[in-house]
């Protein structure tokens, strides 16, 4: 069984992708983000098939009704799938142990076999025929979750990586105007921003540490070049290609989109269209982002919208616009401990910019279908 990572920089379309690879005869996958985090492993350490079952369970009862999703902060809209905006998911959670004893107790009892018996017991529970199934895909979607997925399987190499991307500053647009509609910005402040930083600037750099290949989805290919970008993803995985890849969807439901966006998104767009928000910049601050990021932008052919001179280097330590704005709305919602917090996010902030880049131009990886 081979394994695919998927990752996502910034608001690039990770759950996009994973919407396509719904139900595909050779594809097991859960339902939305797979978090591979000190909870997990604990339920990986443990022995006792049972147990570790009713552990997975009870960490992920979203997997098994999806209404539950907003109760854990989830915004993947899974309460609201179909035509109508109106179903839901749910499956036993008792014959989902049941199948994972079976599998697992079937297995060679591996660490990676605990992943994968988690995978065919929930595919056979959503009634997928098993027998075809050669790929898992993991949206584990941050970095820290690939991570902890690398350093708990650190002997195990049968995997590849896909990295969903978007024009830079589009997608740090999209986060600044998105998070602050949504719940009235409470979710967005000087942590979770820097966080975002980690997330653009850093990535390229976090990937390149584990000398790891990695395959680029460009969102905006995958919308206007579908049909070449669909077929090349399934050469690279060495599936065959569906009609159904172009439907958006989970557990055969349509899906439409995070309710960050607030829209409803009926998977893909021919008509696609990125939107850039020059409101929440000064000049300055597309120059140092555009500076930073230069390689990854021209590599993967997106506009420059600065002259990429930074006139006054002193510039670099004022604060960026759409960082005043955050911070300003964190005071509006009485967020005072992010408040307090503002200095010592935003010395890391500079710190991070003030780093080089440990990859070139050459170094960073092919953009599927392009």
């Amino acid at each position: 069984m081979k394994f695919v990572i998927l990752l996502s920089c910034g608001r690039s379309g990770s759950s996009l992708v994973q919407s396509l690879f719904d139900m595909h005869p050779q594809i097991m996958q859960f339902p939305g983000d797979f978090r591979f985090d000190y909870l997990f492993v604990d339920i990986l350490n443990e022995k006792n098939p049972n147990k570790m079952s009713h552990m997975f369970c009870d960490l992920n009862p979203f997997f098994f009704d999806s209404r539950l999703q907003k109760d854990f902060g989830l915004v993947d809209r899974h309460d609201m799938l179909g035509k109508n905006k109106n179903e839901f998911y749910k499956f036993s959670k008792e014959i989902f142990k049941k199948n994972f004893v079976y599998f697992y107790s079937n297995s060679k009892k591996r660490r990676i076999d605990k992943i994968i018996a988690l995978h065919q017991a929930y595919a056979k529970l959503s009634g997928q025929t098993l027998n075809k199934k050669k790929i898992i895909i993991l949206h584990l979607h941050s970095i820290e979750y690939f991570k902890n997925f690398i350093n708990y399987f650190s002997k195990f190499h049968n995997f590849k990586i896909l990295l969903t991307l978007r024009d830079p500053l589009v997608s740090l647009c999209a986060t600044i105007n998105h998070w602050l509609k949504f719940r009235s910005g409470k979710d967005l402040y000087s942590e979770s921003l820097y966080n975002n930083y980690e997330i653009h600037i850093n990535m390229m750099n976090s990937l390149h540490k584990f000398r790891k290949k990695v395959s680029i989805i460009q969102l905006e290919n995958l919308h206007l070049k579908s049909n070449k970008v669909l077929k090349s993803l399934c050469k690279l995985l060495k599936i065959n290609y569906k009609s159904s890849l172009k439907k958006s969807s989970y557990l055969n439901k349509v899906w439409w989109g995070d309710s960050v966006g607030k829209k409803f998104l009926n998977g893909l767009n021919p008509k696609f269209k990125n939107k850039f928000d020059k409101n929440i910049f000064f000049d300055k601050d597309i120059e140092i982002i555009e500076n930073k990021l230069k390689n990854v932008i021209t590599r993967y052919n997106y506009p420059i919208r600065s002259k990429l001179k930074i006139k006054n280097k002193y510039l670099q330590f004022l604060p960026f616009k759409f960082e005043l704005i955050v911070w300003l709305n964190s005071l509006k919602n009485r967020k005072f401990k992010q408040f307090i917090l503002i200095p010592f996010f935003f010395t890391k902030r500079l710190i991070l910019f003030s780093r080089k880049n440990i990859y070139s131009k050459n170094e960073l990886s092919h953009s599927i279908g392009n």
